[in-house]
């Protein structure tokens, strides 16, 4: 055997046996690497099976090698040992023992075989060994020799037991099996013990000796029926864990027996089964007549009953209560009840059989330890509320007078609410305390314990609880998101029967409430609310909110309900001490007025008068219990706000050179209109419908009518600086008459000492914030912020400044209002009508609440805001414009730009994954975004992250090469878009190389006009490479019929933007837009995000209310989240 062993290490690269002395010193082996795992119990069994040679090798392998460990009952478990794995993961057994999730002495017992062969030890340090032989040797070999030799070659997994040994093992196990009863355990269902004997030499049964089950195949088992029902039985509870006793010496094992807790759905098949064996058994010493043991019968009849029997005493006016067993026409005294189930098992004498368990157990109880009990005729009310006390009868037999029938009653839900524990902060601030009860008329019935049944003497029967509909009850509760109140772990019992999260407080009492609960909170009752009512009061500027709620005949002012709002509670406390809570719908509608009002005066809530549409809106559609009056005023308001939908067209004043299309007169009747009423406005038209023009129309109109000269002011207009000099050529062709100022650079000041000799000054967003104090000091005619996206965060210091600026009216130009979250609407109305929307954090309320977004607000905004914000689209108004077809191009990154990316991609995941950790994802953004841009730029080319690699290609790069050759050859012209301008350098070097005439735009770019003239008027210049950020707006390329987006931007309306810097009034091409996007990359992420942006945006400020109805609340959150 140690030859072959020698063999083997050596075949599978090993160190020699006769190496092993000379190296062990610096080396650690399986023992010392795994000691500390086993137990010392376990490590000295395994010793004793080492010692004993119960270990044998049955495979090996460089790495691995498994074992045949022959267990205390001759059984052989086979044992796997894997030193390649980590930990205790390579170490296998098929005992129970390990199953059980423990490790054993049969794996202990290996690794020290193992161990004295030399396996699994650090070669790492010893000296070069000799190559090993090549594996083709023994193929060429085991091929040429006969298909017996090459089956003598491999060794079977478990050599057979010795023939005679296994002959005398048969004959040792050739015992009973015996099934006990045990009666002295107080559990609901039957225990049972195994135990067996054995066959004496004279051919009679020895004593039961316990029987311990170790292995789930219980070889020593001969009998098939005796193994085909102790595999039943170990399906069920076993009590005993060998874990327990294993440390423990073998002889104590012997003197165990396995115990098991019988199923209650196995009753009808076990226990017929064990009756049968005539070996299922009980005893009971404390019994003289079962002191010995009794073979137990099953008996398939009815279930026994429990009965009283009650015997009337005349002569000493009482009754004598005996208990009885009863099935059919068989009754026995109860004391033949040996053991009672509450999973309905009874054992009657020696029989066991089914048992009707009482649900009140007293009586059971109390007449198996007295022989019986006597009862006054004079507790006979008493004595009927006791028998039906678990609101289910006892049965009596003997006296009629004590049948008394039941009727259940009809139960209304209480549930007392308990004020927050002060004793435990932390606990009292997450959830509170309620306790559940049942009213029956005058009576009321906790929910756990006490009567459940009462004696009504007049009706002269019981009344008894509805459990069936408490359990309705009950079952609304858990609905609500109540659970049973957990137990304190110190100890302390709080009241209470049920918990709840103290944030659902008032969406659970208004609820229960409506459903006729008697709900107690604050140590008083809760009244429901039943109407509401309203009234508008104009005044001169202004209009006034005031109105009263009345709970069940107790009413409250509008001020008592906003101030419970603003503590943020829903309870009101009433006149008459109780408390008065609203319906959560009125609550959501109502707390939003507050926050759209200026201020409360007295008791009302004052309103603006632009906000009169908003208001209209919020207080529509109140439903049922609720009424809203109007004065006359107020109604007027609200219909000469209404009107702004039938605006007529107004032509042009003589002033202006050039003429308007339908819908830009329209555009102009609309911002007379606004200008009528002093009303600030948005004008949304889609980008290439010429809002520019339609303003410099209004303003011709406008200096023709401004006040006398005294009491003129000129009109400021704020853009970005790449399309400033587009509104003094636009002015200088439309609007000659106007006197214009260019109101930019380092010597503006010098240059433009009185900007009131003016009629239009331009300037720049950056103008704006360095020059506040001059310009906000200024008197301006109209006030006019051009790509108005640009004031969409509220708290920027350029939001902040151009909320100072001092005109009469005001205006703002975008064709995306919202680009991001609707938060942005509101910084863009605070500059055109302040405080129409309210304040931002009411605002904020409005839109969203728990991160999820209400239709029926957005619909009210929608409504509000409709007067102030005008916006057509293409399709709508230039039918006749070309089509313009949008399509996505993908490319696969190559694998080594694709192992690039996963690489980096890797490295910021686990990179952010520590940095969030250790500082949150606040103080991460940065991080966030910084991860994110990388990735962006590895989707694109390699030289993005190394400009080493600048030279190199990549796929998309490759994609866009393609297409431009493809269009240029057509006779096509094409803007190319990046946020990079390194990647459009790199484009600018293949361009170069491929002598394709080309133009240049980026944010350092000067002479942009005179690059914009040459690509629209050269015939030879193919392709206009653009900076998304500095050309995506302001521009006019209508020479190009292709545009092509390289990479994509987190907001969908900059690339629309973009697109429409070619598919304008004056396009005569259908227009072409494609996105390159790289496959499995983030750019995948960006187009889902793209989407969601756009229908919000849509849904706001679209002219068509249908894109409302399909918006659901999971995409607004996902975009507000």
């Amino acid at each position: 055997m140690v030859e072959r062993l020698v063999g083997l290490v050596s075949r599978f690269g090993y160190f020699h046996l006769s190496r092993l002395s000379e190296e062990t010193e610096f080396l650690v082996g399986l023992e010392d690497r795994y000691r500390k795992e086993f137990s010392p119990a376990v490590r000295f069994r395994g010793e004793e099976y080492f010692a004993d040679k119960a270990v044998k090798l049955t495979h090996v392998e460089k790495n691995w090698a498994s074992f045949s460990v022959e267990g205390s009952q001759a059984e052989a478990y086979g044992v796997l040992l894997d030193w390649s794995e980590s930990g205790t993961d390579g170490l296998e057994c098929s005992c129970p023992y390990f199953v059980k999730g423990e490790l054993c002495k049969h794996i202990w017992a290996a690794l020290l075989f193992a161990d004295s062969m030399g396996f699994g030890f650090d070669q790492s340090q010893l000296p070069e060994q000799p190559p090993k032989p090549k594996r083709t040797t023994k193929s060429k070999t085991t091929r040429s020799l006969s298909w017996k030799k090459q089956l003598e070659h491999y060794k079977e997994h478990f050599d057979d037991i010795d023939r005679l040994e296994k002959t005398h093992w048969q004959v040792q196990q050739s015992g009973q099996l015996l099934f006990h009863l045990v009666l002295d355990i107080g559990l609901p269902v039957p225990v049972i013990e195994l135990r067996r004997r054995d066959r004496k030499k004279d051919g009679n049964w020895g004593a039961s000796k316990p029987y311990f089950v170790d292995d789930p195949l219980f070889p020593e088992i001969s009998n098939a029926e005796d193994r085909s029902l102790l595999a039943i039985l170990l399906g069920n509870h076993v009590v005993d864990d060998e874990s327990d006793y294993f440390h423990y010496s073998d002889r104590y094992i012997k003197n165990r027996s396995t115990q098991v807790q019988l199923n209650v759905e196995l009753y009808d098949n076990v226990l017929p089964a064990l009756a049968e064996t005539e070996r299922f058994y009980f005893s009971m010493e404390d019994h003289p007549e079962f002191s010995e043991p009794h073979t137990i019968a099953w008996n398939e009849g009815e279930p026994w009953r429990f009965q009283l029997h009650a015997e009337r005493d005349d002569e000493n006016q009482q009754w004598e209560l005996r208990g009885q067993l009863a099935r059919g026409e068989e009754v026995r005294p109860v004391s033949d009840g040996l053991r009672f189930y509450a999973t309905g098992l009874a054992l009657v004498g020696s029989e066991l059989g089914r048992f009707t368990y009482p649900r009140d157990t007293r009586w059971l109880d109390i007449l198996l330890e007295k022989e019986s009990l006597t009862i006054p005729y004079a507790d006979r009310q008493g004595l009927i509320q006791e028998l039906w006390r678990k609101g289910e009868k006892v049965e009596v037999t003997g006296d009629a007078s004590l049948a008394v029938p039941g009727m259940p009653g009809t139960p209304q839900g209480k549930i007392v609410i308990h004020p927050p524990s002060t004793t435990y902060r932390y606990r009292s601030s997450r959830h509170l305390n309620a306790s559940v009860s049942f009213l029956y008329d005058n009576e009321e019935l906790k929910i756990n314990g006490g009567k459940r049944a009462w004696f009504d003497a007049e009706a002269g029967q019981v009344l008894c609880a509805n459990e069936a509909a408490e359990g309705v009850l009950l079952e609304r509760l858990m609905r609500l998101g109540m659970m049973p109140k957990e137990e304190s772990y110190t100890g302390n019992s709080e009241p209470g029967d049920v918990q709840f999260p103290i944030a659902n407080l008032e969406p659970v009492v208004a609820t229960l409430v409506d459903e006729g609960w008697e709900v107690h909170a604050k140590g008083t009752r809760v009244r429901k609310a039943s109407q509401l009512s309203l009234r508008v009061k104009s005044n001169i500027d202004w209009f006034d909110l005031e109105g009263e709620v009345d709970f069940e005949g107790i009413s409250a002012s509008l001020p008592d309900l906003l101030t419970a709002l603003e503590k943020g509670e829903g309870l009101i406390r009433l006149g008459d001490g109780t408390q008065g809570i609203l319906p959560q719908k009125w609550l959501d509608k109502y707390q939003s007025l507050e926050g759209f009002a200026g201020k409360s005066e007295g008791d009302a809530l004052r309103f603006q008068s632009s906000q009169a549409l908003l208001l209209d809106a919020m207080l529509s559609n109140l439903g049922e219990n609720q009424t809203i009056t109007v004065d006359r005023r107020f109604a007027e308001q609200r219909k000469r706000l209404q009107s702004f939908t039938g605006v007529k067209p107004v032509k042009p004043p003589k002033a202006f050179q050039g003429e308007l299309r339908e819908y830009q007169q329209e555009g102009l009747g609309w911002l007379r209109f606004l200008e009528k009423f002093s009303l600030g406005g948005c004008l949304a038209d889609d980008m290439g419908l010429g809002k520019t023009v339609q303003v410099l129309a209004l303003l011709a109109s406008r200096n023709q009518r401004q006040p006398k000269e005294a009491d003129k002011r000129p009109s400021l207009v704020v853009a970005p600086n790449s399309i400033i000099h587009n509104w003094r050529q636009e002015a200088e062709r439309f609007a000659p008459r106007l006197q214009v100022a260019e109101y930019t650079g380092t010597d503006r000041k010098k240059q433009f000492p009185d900007l009131t000799e003016y009629d239009l000054v331009l300037t720049t967003y950056g103008t704006l914030r360095k020059d506040f104090e001059r310009l906000s000091n200024t008197l301006w005619d109209y006030a006019i912020l051009d790509e108005a996206q640009a004031i969409k965060n509220a708290s920027s210091q350029t939001a902040k400044a151009s909320r100072l600026l001092q005109a009469r009216h005001r205006l703002a130009l975008s064709g995306t209002p919202i680009e991001n979250h609707l938060g942005e609407l509101w910084s863009l109305f605070e500059f055109l009508n302040p405080g129409l929307l309210g304040s931002s954090h009411a605002f904020k309320d409005l839109i969203a609440k728990n991160t999820e977004i209400d239709q029926q607000k957005i619909e009210s905004l929608r409504q509000g805001i409709a007067p102030f914000l005008l916006r057509r689209t293409k399709a709508q108004v230039l039918p006749q414009l070309p089509e313009k077809a949008e399509q996505r191009l993908y490319c696969e990154l190559p694998a080594a730009q694709q192992k690039q990316y996963d690489q980096l991609r890797e490295h910021y995941r686990l990179a952010l994954n520590q940095r969030i950790a250790e500082t949150g994802l606040a103080k991460a953004k940065i991080h966030v975004l910084e991860a994110l841009l990388r990735l962006r730029q590895a989707a694109c080319h390699p030289g993005l992250i190394d400009p080493a690699h600048k030279e190199k290609t990549s796929a998309k790069l490759d994609l866009l090469l393609e297409q431009l050759d493809e269009v240029v050859q057509e006779g096509h012209k094409a803007l190319v878009f990046s946020q990079f301008t390194t990647m459009l350098d790199i484009v600018r070097r293949k361009l170069d190389k491929a002598a394709i005439t080309y133009q240049y735009l980026d944010g350092k770019t000067r002479d942009r006009q005179a690059r914009v003239e040459q690509f629209q008027n050269e015939a030879s210049c193919s392709v206009f490479l653009i900076s998304l950020k500095a050309g995506g707006t302001g521009l006019n390329l209508t020479a190009a019929d292709f545009v092509f987006l390289l990479d994509p931007w987190w907001n969908p309306a900059v690339e629309a933007q973009a697109i429409d810097r070619a598919h304008r009034i004056g396009q005569t091409k259908p227009v072409f837009a494609y996105r390159l996007i790289a496959k499995n990359t983030v750019e995948e992420k960006i187009l889902e995000l793209q989407a969601k942006k756009s229908t919000l945006a849509e849904a706001i400020i679209s002219a068509d209310s249908s894109l409302l109805k399909s918006l659901t609340a999971e995409d607004l959150q996902a975009i507000l989240s």
